[in-house]
């Protein structure tokens, strides 16, 4: 199965007078060549980050480029999808490319191939742009993650320690409620003895007295 698909607005351009053609892609060139060219910030060490210079500039290879930078300054699935269609119409010029140069001699032929030759490999500088800006987003999506994550965590140690915290001073107060109870018993208890006591120690005296009277009575009775 060919890599490539042909698509049908390759063939019209290809039908464009080459003056138009020119006169259209230069401007557009002219537009895009004055924006710094983004890079991938989150791409793996050693990966392709530089957006590379078509060294055979057409409608596709301008679309390309758009599209993946669109998506390295900030992906998105739709971005990534656009990113996929520019792609499959780069490929389909280049095999439209290919059919032409099979029935090429001479001049067209050379001309067709360095074609061929240019577009292939900025295809494939492109799409490892592209690559690594996924790869660059995905890592950047666990790290973010991740970061919640750990915020989460976080959050829920110091929520912990609050309570551990107030529960240590709810029972502190427990135990200083009940010292003063305890201490305020203790003292109803010696007071409440105390007047025991002295309830007891006045009705002692009073029979004392009582019977201190009565043998005093029979004492006087037997006396001459």
């Amino acid at each position: 199965m060919p890599l490539f698909l042909p698509l049908h607005k390759n063939q019209m351009l290809m039908k464009t007078t080459p003056l138009f053609a020119v006169l259209t892609v230069a401007s557009a060139l002219a537009f895009t060549g004055c924006e710094k060219k983004p890079t991938v910030e989150n791409a793996a060490p050693g990966a392709v980050t530089e957006a590379p210079v078509a060294k055979t500039k057409t409608f596709e290879t301008i679309h390309v480029s758009a599209a993946i930078d669109a998506y390295v300054n900030a992906p998105s699935d739709d971005k990534a999808a656009a990113v996929d269609r520019a792609l499959a119409e780069l490929e389909g010029e280049i095999a439209e490319l290919r059919e032409r140069i099979a029935k090429a001699s001479g001049d067209e032929h050379v001309e067709v191939g360095t074609k061929i030759q240019n577009l292939t490999e900025f295809h494939t500088k492109e799409k490892a742009r592209y690559t690594a800006a996924k790869v660059g987003a995905a890592v950047g999506a666990v790290k973010e993650d991740a970061d919640k994550a750990a915020d989460t965590v976080k959050d829920g140690a110091a929520d912990a320690a609050d309570d551990a915290k107030d529960a240590a001073h709810d029972a502190k107060e427990a135990i200083k409620d009940a010292a003063h109870k305890t201490g305020d018993a203790v003292k109803e208890g010696a007071h409440d003895a105390k007047e025991a006591i002295k309830d007891a120690a006045k009705k002692t005296g009073e029979t004392l007295d009582n019977a201190a009277e009565k043998a005093g009575e029979k004492i006087r009775e037997v006396l001459p």
